[in-house]
């Protein structure tokens, strides 16, 4: 399992994610985790590790960007 912290670029701005996914090589199924009310904290990452456990590629981008947190 690789999980990390990746900067995507969207509006013209980075945008944090936490990325989950599995050490394998080709396709893999993939799902993005929408975050709750408090942004992408403890529980968001563990649900994105749980799919990576589980044979997903996973991302959970954080989507307060905008208003200048990282969460």
């Amino acid at each position: 399992m690789a999980p990390a912290w990746i900067s995507i670029l969207g509006d013209g701005q980075d945008m944090r994610a936490d990325r989950s996914q599995p050490e394998t090589t080709g396709e893999l199924p993939s799902a993005i985790v929408v975050l709750e009310a408090f942004g992408v904290n403890k529980q968001i990452q563990k649900v994105t590790d749980e799919l990576c456990r589980a044979g997903y590629g996973a991302v959970a981008p954080g989507l307060y960007h905008h208003w200048g947190s990282n969460l």
